[in-house]
């Protein structure tokens, strides 16, 4: 038995990426990381994009293309070659506002997984380019104007020459896993995406195997980098991540709650009610699955448990209303009608006219402005010609709203 005094972990991760052992499904887009690494071995690199709007566990993703790389075994690389090794470098770009320190953190990490060859690789990039000191943070390209331009211009060659420095005589081969996270800020500064078509360029033809670049990115991200060179997307295999499937949520929920403390096991039924009111979405799933693991007293977490972990009691916030709070308080306090206009746009195959709407809704004689503030709430967005426009839902997580608008009622009150 139990004693009251034993520390207690909840393992499900709502606001956090998944730890990588946790990670359900994702089986596919696994595949294509290792077999582009192994790619890559063979001097034939192939760049990725993991791409999928948010909330849908891309930076748990690549974080289990971390741990992937880290411990995958050597494989033969050429005759001359023994071995392979592969070292992941995961970068978290989120806090990057210029170009300069976008090039910091890419050195600075890769230069951090050199170990022994760290000291001699800061003298050789020194001696690379004006604009390079070492601070009390490691490497760090100065940001007077005068040279600032020309630092960044030579990062590619630069991050090329660390990647020189990894074999250090050795006869192992080294392949480096680029790990971007976090991109919406720097896929808004201008001249990013040159920067990584140069650097991508630069390996393919003087070190193509060297190193793979796996990025995270939401669609608006792809959209903002393409703006700016229109062959980028070109340049990566993408990887889009869609909404879990019913045995994935299954996975995921028999998995995860086994590593608590203590560890529960979720029944069927109840696995087949989360399955059903998240709708695929994993971060939903990890909501409530955190709430049920709170509340559930015993090692069996069952249906009863799943419906107050939904709503929530008196001292455990529901999953519903977490939800709420992160995501969907600008939808909140809308009127009835402006769920039932995002219900037609949302059940609907393809973006809609105005004119759909209101056969759907007959009731509505001006429906302009009921338009107009679903896209002022980042509800709703217009696509095509202003002469015929039509609608389409925001983002996947209004969708994820509206289905929990229809089903929950319902299904709970079973």
């Amino acid at each position: 038995m139990r004693s009251r005094n034993e520390p207690t972990l909840n393992p499900f991760s709502p606001d956090l990426p998944v730890a990588p052992h946790l990670l359900a499904g994702r089986e596919e887009a696994l595949s294509q990381i290792e077999a582009a690494l192994r790619a890559t071995a063979l001097g034939k690199p192939s760049h990725l994009l993991i791409v999928s709007d948010p909330w849908l566990g891309k930076t748990s993703l690549a974080l289990r293309a971390e741990r992937l790389a880290q411990g995958l075994k050597s494989i033969e690389a050429s005759p001359d070659v023994a071995s392979t090794r592969f070292t992941p470098v995961f970068c978290s770009v989120g806090a990057c506002t210029s170009l300069m320190q976008v090039c910091n953190v890419i050195i600075n990490e890769t230069a951090r997984r050199q170990g022994t060859y760290y000291a001699s690789l800061i003298k050789r990039l020194l001696r690379r380019i004006n604009g390079l000191k070492l601070g009390p943070f490691g490497i760090e390209l100065e940001a007077s104007k005068e040279i600032r331009g020309a630092a960044v211009s030579s990062f590619p060659h630069v991050f090329a020459d660390v990647l020189s420095a990894s074999n250090g005589g050795c006869d192992e081969h080294h392949v480096f896993l680029l790990i971007l996270d976090e991109v919406r800020n720097i896929a808004r500064i201008s001249g990013v995406a040159l920067l990584l078509k140069a650097l991508i360029e630069l390996l393919s033809k003087e070190h193509p195997s060297k190193a793979v670049l796996l990025m995270t990115a939401n669609p608006a991200d792809v959209e903002m980098l393409c703006s700016q060179d229109d062959s980028f997307a070109s340049m990566f295999t993408s990887i889009r991540l869609g909404l879990l499937t019913g045995l994935e949520v299954a996975e995921l929920l028999t998995l995860t709650p086994r590593c608590g403390r203590p560890s529960k096991v979720f029944t069927d039924d109840a696995i087949d009610l989360i399955a059903t009111l998240s709708a695929g979405y994993p971060g939903f799933v990890q909501q409530i699955g955190q709430a049920a693991f709170e509340l559930c007293p015993g090692p069996l977490i069952d249906v009863s448990v799943v419906k107050r972990a939904l709503y929530g009691t008196r001292c455990t916030k529901g999953a519903l209303a977490s939800v709420a709070d992160k995501h969907f308080r600008h939808l909140l306090d809308l009127e009835p009608v402006y769920a039932r206009i995002l219900d037609v746009i949302d059940r609907a195959d393809s973006p809609v006219t105005s004119i759909y709407v209101k056969k759907a809704i007959p009731k509505i004689k001006n429906l302009g402005p009921y338009l107009r503030k679903l896209m002022n709430r980042s509800a709703i967005r217009k696509l095509g010609p202003s002469s015929r426009p039509r609608y389409a839902v925001a983002a996947p997580i209004v969708s994820l709203w509206l289905h929990l608008q229809r089903v929950v009622r319902n299904r709970t009150s079973r």
